[in-house]
């Protein structure tokens, strides 16, 4: 399931002004959430939220460190 959102991420990001940040130290990141068995029981499936490092599309590293300050 993980890479098939992943994809669909993907996918979105083709279509947006963005792109996928890659410099150093830039990873995907997830988060589970509702981790109790009683919560995944209740909902048949578990639950996390991914983080996927972004930028817009052609903007170079300095750009975007200067528009953060």
């Amino acid at each position: 399931m993980g890479g098939r959102v992943y994809s669909g991420i993907l996918k979105w990001i083709e279509n947006s002004g963005f792109e996928l940040d890659e410099r150093k130290g830039r990873r995907m990141m997830g988060h589970m959430v509702n981790l109790t068995d009683e919560i995944k029981n209740a909902l048949s499936y578990g639950q996390m939220d991914i983080y996927v490092p972004i930028r817009i599309r052609g903007q170079e590293q300095s750009s975007i460190i200067n528009a953060r300050q």
